[in-house]
């Protein structure tokens, strides 16, 4: 069970009542199915891994890349899983939100999940082959782990025997299947120096959460450092002879969870609050512009001489993009935001992909975004002074749409899309002869792309760098002229999200060079 970008996945506790409300009803009972999928298996020494023919080389990848888990697995766990282990594999999430296996719908930021009725595990690829490999290792984690603890209930015979909680089965999941990144450690930091950190005796007050996933994480790496790699292991190989996973933890480390609270707690305190010496928080330094729910991917429009930003969020529950002067807004007043389009309301605007694409708008107006529209996703243009929808389009060929940004002319737009069988490249289309044209074709995953102020160039992140094997992306330049494709940026950085300045002599982009994205 991942947690995607936020990395979440199907939790723990939602795929036991999957499992109960199962047996009552048919799966996929009333889940809209678009796509007719034709199955094939591909049989490796350990799995079934079940595809259909267009991601023929993306289920072929991710076969390699299971077996390696599988591998890594069985040392760490000191077990292996004797039964064959079914793996779904989906090239895109749109398809995978199709899948029967869960009745349950299933939201943008689930990146797959392991269902204990049959054991199986399902996951979409999206365009990113080291995410596809952090996902198919971190279901397998559970795998494993269910697969271990229901071998010893049966050696003890202890049907009753305790199992681990949230924070444990999604740490162990992290920890075992990715390394502690920027996004952790934005986390981990921010509920640090903000004050709501909690310990194992408050673990309750996030549970559920990716923060609750990055803690979990966070625990035991902690514990494997301070007491010994081999006492993670033991907490588990301990729980049979308990009634309770805490006193498996105590027995195993030798203390309790408020005199293990209080050596971890100080720890993070000694190493996060020297940074406030030479840090200022961003509500000191900076006015908020916007600040109710939840809101991404600003873009800046000017009408009738008054500055506005145009964002994408999720503010009554329903995901939609916004309308609001370039303003702060006082604490006491309320404030004042324009729904531009409603989002979740229609078959037309299903889902955005807030967290994944940017929007963009031109001088004039005209906003390019990305929506999913039944099957698959949409281009839409919408005409800011008439508010109104102008265009919608479909490509046949491209499931999902990402981050569509205008080129300086307003006749063209480039965005990154992620076709049928799984791969994630940049096109360029001409609004005024409606001509596609792909721009790259490989599986790099090619991301944010935007055009040089005089139309030339495109700038885009990508992981088609000697280090993306390791996760790693830089920012490249592709020529128009010739498609030559270019270095901005080398090295072991994830840097994403490049913006010229409208005179083009510099480029702006997020990176977690530092240790965090700044």
């Amino acid at each position: 069970m991942t947690i995607r970008k936020f990395h979440i996945a199907a939790l723990v506790l939602f795929l036991s009542f999957s499992l109960s409300y199962g047996q009552i009803f048919h799966f996929g009972r009333n889940k809209v199915q678009y796509t007719r999928f034709k199955w094939q298996v591909l049989k490796t020494e350990h799995f079934d891994i079940y595809y259909y023919s267009e991601m023929v080389a993306l289920a072929e990848k991710g076969a390699a890349l299971a077996e390696e888990s599988y591998r890594i697995l069985q040392a760490k766990f000191n077990h292996a899983v004797l039964r064959r282990i079914p793996l779904i594999f989906y090239s895109t999430h749109l398809h995978f939100e199709q899948t029967n296996i869960t009745p349950g719908f299933i939201p943008e930021g689930v990146g797959g999940f392991f269902e204990f009725f049959k054991g199986r595990v399902v996951i979409p690829g999206n365009g990113d082959l080291n995410q596809f490999r952090h996902v198919i290792r971190h279901e397998l984690v559970h795998v494993f782990m269910h697969d271990k603890l229901s071998t010893l209930s049966q050696r003890y015979d202890r049907f009753n025997m305790p199992y681990p909680p949230l924070w444990f089965v999604e740490g162990l999941a992290e920890f075992w299947s990715t390394t502690w990144d920027a996004k952790a450690e934005m986390v981990l930091k921010d509920a640090v120096l903000n004050n709501y950190m909690v310990g194992l005796e408050e673990m309750y007050r996030i549970n559920g959460t990716f923060t609750m996933y990055k803690v979990g994480q966070n625990i035991l790496m902690y514990i494997a450092k301070t007491y010994g790699a081999d006492k993670v292991l033991a907490i588990m190989e301990n729980l049979w002879r308990f009634n309770s996973f805490q006193e498996s933890f105590e027995h195993t480390l030798g203390e309790d969870y408020r005199k293990f609270d209080q050596k971890y707690l100080l720890y993070l305190k000694r190493k996060y609050y020297p940074l406030l010496k030479d840090q200022q928080f961003s509500v000191v330094r900076d006015q908020t512009v916007v600040r109710d729910g939840y809101n991404f991917k600003p873009c800046y429009y000017r009408e009738n001489n008054q500055d506005y930003v145009v964002f994408v969020g999720n503010r009554t529950g329903y995901s939609s993009i916004y309308l609001k002067r370039l303003e702060a807004t006082p604490l006491d007043e309320k404030e004042k935001v324009e729904t531009l389009i409603k989002g979740e309301a229609s078959s037309d605007f299903e889902a955005f992909h807030i967290f994944d694409s940017r929007i963009s708008v031109t001088a004039k107006g005209m906003l390019a975004f990305s929506a999913k529209s039944g099957e698959t996703d949409a281009l839409y243009l919408y005409d800011i002074p008439q508010r109104k929808t102008v265009s919608k389009i479909l490509f046949p060929d491209i499931v999902a749409i990402y981050s569509p940004s205008w080129a300086p002319d307003g006749k063209r737009l480039v965005f990154s899309g992620l076709d049928k069988s799984g791969q994630n490249d940049l096109y360029l289309y001409n609004i005024e002869d409606s001509v596609l044209t792909r721009l790259t074709n490989d599986f790099y995953a090619d991301l944010d792309p935007v055009f040089s102020p005089d139309g030339k160039f495109i700038a885009f992140s990508s992981d088609r760098t000697d280090f993306g094997a390791q996760g790693s992306k830089n920012i490249f330049l592709m020529s128009l002229h010739n498609g030559r494709i270019f270095y901005l940026t080398y090295g072991h950085e994830q840097d994403v999200a490049p913006a010229f300045s409208p005179d083009g002599r510099a480029l702006l982009f997020a990176s977690d060079r530092s240790g965090t994205n700044n």
